[in-house]
């Protein structure tokens, strides 16, 4: 081989950096080029994702903050709310004479709340005795007593017992006044007017006054004007809301010092209420007098009242 032959391959051997070199920058150029496209297409991609959920945050704030549309009201129809003329309205609506007026609001003449609980009078008022009977004569405390009623009618009246004189007939009575505080004397202590009403065997009942329940024998004293004819005193015992006694009074009854009266009150027997009607024509004092001899289980301090549903002074 010549000298000459050999001499390009002795260059080419001795600089094999130069194409190395030669072929570098393309390389790096594409590099560059790679890294800058991957962060555009990351920016945009990054772009896309903000976008969307600046747009979903800014629905979702708009849906909550919208404020709801109100429903509309319809207005009313003329068939609902007609306007009216002047023709329809004489024949739908026609303007009542006065004699028609009491039959379309009549007077009431009577409630059904008086038939059970009759009013407490005035004290200051007496009432008429009626000849017609009422729908029910024994019950409240009314002072009008029915001339053609007999003493048997009367709740708890028992002519063969207690009496120690003749009972007096409330047919001859034409009026009636109550028994009042004011006239109250002695054991006022013991006495305490009422209003309302109690249950007594079932029935209702307006009570006067109640005595205060005691083992001990205690007195009331009453002053009377002497004008009475009669008088008409009925005492019972309320009923228990639970449970059951046998809780017995015994109560005397005078009038001018004579003992009239005297009887047990027994609870859940005939007695539990007593009706003692008494003549006492001019009589200017009563005394009654009571004690518990049964206490069916209550102590002397918690005993039940003795109520008096009628005590009235009787005219004639």
């Amino acid at each position: 081989m010549s000298q000459k032959d050999q001499k390009p391959s002795s260059n080419y051997n001795q600089n094999p950096g130069l194409e190395n070199e030669n072929r570098q920058p393309g390389k790096t150029k594409t590099i560059i080029y790679l890294i800058i496209s991957a962060f555009i297409f990351g920016a945009l991609i990054a772009s896309g994702v903000t976008f969307a959920l600046l747009k979903g945050g800014y629905l979702t704030l708009n849906d909550a903050t919208q404020p709801p549309i109100p429903t509309p009201i319809p207005s009313p129809t003329p068939s609902l709310i007609p306007t009216p003329t002047p023709s329809p309205t004489p024949s739908l609506m026609p303007t009542p004479t006065p004699s028609a007026t009491p039959s379309l609001i009549p007077t009431p003449t009577s409630s059904p709340t008086p038939s059970l609980i009759q009013p407490v009078p005035t004290p200051t008022a007496s009432s008429k005795i009626s000849s017609q009977p009422s729908e029910s004569p024994q019950l409240g405390n009314e002072v009008t007593h029915q001339g053609e009623n007999k003493n048997n009618e009367l709740p708890g009246y028992f002519p063969d017992k207690g009496f120690t004189a003749p009972p007096s007939d409330l047919s001859r009575f034409k009026k009636a006044n109550l028994l009042l505080k004011d006239m109250v004397i002695s054991g006022d202590n013991y006495i305490r007017f009422l209003k309302g009403t109690i249950l007594i065997r079932g029935k209702l009942y307006s009570p006067v006054f109640s005595l205060r329940g005691d083992t001990n024998e205690q007195r009331i004293g009453v002053q009377l004007d002497g004008s009475q004819k009669g008088l008409l005193l009925q005492l019972g015992q309320q009923d228990l809301s639970a449970g059951d006694t046998n809780l017995t009074y015994l109560v005397r009854i005078s009038v001018d010092g004579k003992l009239l009266w005297a009887g047990e009150c027994k609870y859940g027997q005939n007695n539990q209420i007593i009706s003692v009607p008494l003549g006492v024509p001019g009589a200017t004092s009563l005394v009654i007098e009571y004690s518990i001899t049964e206490q069916g289980g209550f102590s002397s301090y918690n005993s039940p009242s003795l109520y008096f549903t009628r005590a009235e002074l009787l005219y004639q």
